[in-house]
């Protein structure tokens, strides 16, 4: 009766557990498309266990109740929904599955010794299977940002996927820093983790083998790295802090068997040692510690310039598209400000973060850097109301005149017109100097964006000096620290009601007197109404 009752309990908890973290799971894939990574940690986890565990029987009934319960909850919202279960990852979880119940089948009518070699040959027969199943196209297609996080070599093939910040590959350096003393503590319970041949610790090993390379794509994935850090780290640091504080057998002693324990003294230099370490990356390097990497406001509140202070630009636009412009009305902006518009501005846009639509992406960045009439053609095509657009400087106020001059870079469209190139179709050499940042005057007279940002090219200057050398670009531009710096020119006013457009809103940054004579930067924010 004992021995039944344990069973009983056991299947009752594998039961409650595997369809409680299938339905989380589930969910959790309505929230953010990363999730699926978890998909591939599983499938990895049914296959590997196959060639592991004698008993597959276990695995069988818990992934038999997980994936059909995940795969139910993601079913019935509307994003993804079926698309999940029909997709790569819901197949490839469904294959898993399959894998490893024939494989379980067939080593249950085979002998021991052929056991992995028979589950070598059954997976190689569901990868040649799948090869065909994707190259008949009955697989639905994967996104670019997917197929670059898988095959990190087609990085450049797209350069929408490169133009986003939290595409860039992350550096040993920034692990290091994030991580710190985590890492080697990661090593040590990675070690440990291989010699136990359980499922629990094998999960950690695939779930850490997974997202270190899912990471090491996009510095934006390097959420993923911290589980796996977390864990192992976790596990390094019991498996280290057991070894030294467990009992040994002391060997030299004359009474075999009998127990040596280490001193109280090595105990506690060893855990206020451990406590330090782990704590030091917490407050140094002063000004760029943990607490200081977190002291950061949410992009919105610093006007999408990563500083630790309140710019009130964005919130002013959003809240004047909301309660100036009709319900109905179609924003144009890059794609990088889309979720704001529609959410805070509760208006629709063009495109945003989502960046699924990339045909309307990059027909939007030719018409920024097409001339007026061609830009005005495909705003009307877009059937687009208004457009915003974002720039990001500095303004320098001379002391001897009081006049305002203004240097641009910082995050805004000014930093992003070569992407707007490129993922337009377009060629760079058209509209940039040699060091493919700095504008021609072409930009400035012959392209949307060029006549909506307000500013002419005044003089270059040397950064290093402040010397003024003129109006006539200098061969390697910013390389050698000169840039450029502009006036005020405003190309379509609000008084200009016969078109193209007109400016009817413009925010306080921009807008406002210097406070001195210090550098004072701006992030302004425009917005122009199509007159016709």
């Amino acid at each position: 009766n004992t021995h039944n009752d344990n069973n009983y309990k056991n299947t009752r908890e594998l039961v409650i557990n595997s369809l409680l973290a299938g339905a989380l799971l589930g969910f959790a894939n309505t929230t953010w498309g990363g999730v699926q990574f978890f998909a591939i940690v599983f499938s990895g986890l049914f296959i590997i266990s196959s060639f592991l565990s004698k008993d597959s029987l276990p695995m069988i009934k818990s992934s038999s109740i997980l994936v059909p319960t995940l795969l139910i909850v993601t079913a019935i919202f509307p994003r993804p929904g079926l698309s999940f279960v029909t997709g790569p990852a819901g197949l490839l979880l469904l294959g898993s599955i399959l894998f490893l119940i024939i494989s379980h089948i067939v080593k249950s009518n085979t002998e021991s010794r052929n056991h992995i070699k028979n589950s070598f040959k059954i997976l190689l027969s569901f990868i040649l299977v799948g090869c065909i199943v994707n190259s008949l196209g009955f697989l639905s297609s994967v996104t670019g940002r997917y197929q670059t996080v898988i095959f990190p070599f087609q990085r450049t093939a797209n350069p929408l996927v490169e133009s986003v910040a939290e595409h860039f590959v992350p550096t040993g350096g920034m692990y290091f820093s994030f991580y710190v003393v985590l890492l080697f503590l990661g090593a040590f319970g990675a070690i440990q983790s291989l010699k136990k041949r359980s499922i629990p610790y094998l999960f950690v090993v695939v779930l850490s083998i997974v997202a270190l390379y899912i990471s090491s794509s996009f510095s934006r994935l390097l959420v993923f790295s911290t589980i796996a850090i977390a864990i192992l780290a976790s596990i390094g640091l019991v498996e280290l802090t057991s070894a030294i504080f467990r009992s040994r057998s002391n060997l030299s002693s004359k009474k075999r068997g009998s127990k040596s324990e280490v001193s109280k003294e090595v105990k506690l230099i060893y855990t206020i040692s451990m406590i330090a370490i782990i704590s030091l990356p917490v407050g140094y390097p002063i000004g760029n510690g943990w607490i200081s990497a977190a002291d950061v406001p949410v992009t919105l509140a610093s006007s999408s310039i990563g500083i630790r202070d309140q710019i009130p630009d964005w919130e002013e636009s959003l809240e004047w598209i909301k309660y100036n412009t009709p319900h109905d009305s179609v924003i144009a902006s890059w794609w990088d400000y889309g979720y704001w518009i529609t959410v805070m501005g509760e208006r629709r846009t063009l495109a945003d973060n989502a960046t699924i639509n990339q045909t309307r992406i990059a027909q939007i960045g030719r018409m920024f850097m097409s001339n007026e009439e061609e830009g005005v053609r495909i705003l009307g095509e877009l059937q687009a109301d208004y457009v915003v657009i974002f720039v990001v400087g500095t303004k320098l106020v001379d002391s001897s005149t009081g006049r305002i001059y203004y240097r641009l870079g910082g995050g805004g469209d000014e930093s992003k017109k070569q992407w707007f190139i490129r993922i337009g179709g377009l060629d760079e050499n058209d509209f940039l100097h040699d060091d493919l940042f700095t504008p021609r005057n072409n930009f400035w007279e012959e392209t949307l964006l060029g006549k909506m940002m307000p500013f002419t090219l005044f003089q270059y200057v040397d950064l290093n000096t402040g010397r003024f050398i003129g109006d006539e670009y200098q061969e390697g531009g910013r390389k050698r620290g000169i840039e450029a710096i502009y006036t005020y020119d405003l190309e379509y006013p609000n008084e200009n009601t016969n078109g193209p457009l007109r400016l009817v809103f413009t925010s306080s940054s921009l807008t406002s007197d210097p406070k001195g004579y210090s550098p004072e930067p701006f992030t302004a924010i425009l917005i122009y109404e199509i007159v016709n």
